[in-house]
């Protein structure tokens, strides 16, 4: 395995380092341009945010029933 990963190396240190340098900057253009996953939330969070929603729901539906 070792052996092979320097194979790796010598062939890497070979190629131009412009072209490595364009094939970074292409790289990088094409990962910014991706669409980014979106973030798990906690527990906590979600919990927050459901009981925040369930408190307007009630705050709307006690608004309706005043009508």
């Amino acid at each position: 395995m070792a052996q092979s990963a320097n194979e790796l190396e010598r062939a890497y240190h070979q190629i131009p380092s412009e072209l490595r340098k364009r094939w970074r900057a292409n790289y990088d253009r094409y990962m910014a341009e991706q669409p980014k996953p979106e973030q798990s939330r906690s527990w906590l969070a979600i919990l927050g945010e459901a009981q925040l929603q369930n408190a307007e729901a009630q705050v709307a539906a006690g608004k309706y029933a005043q009508m």
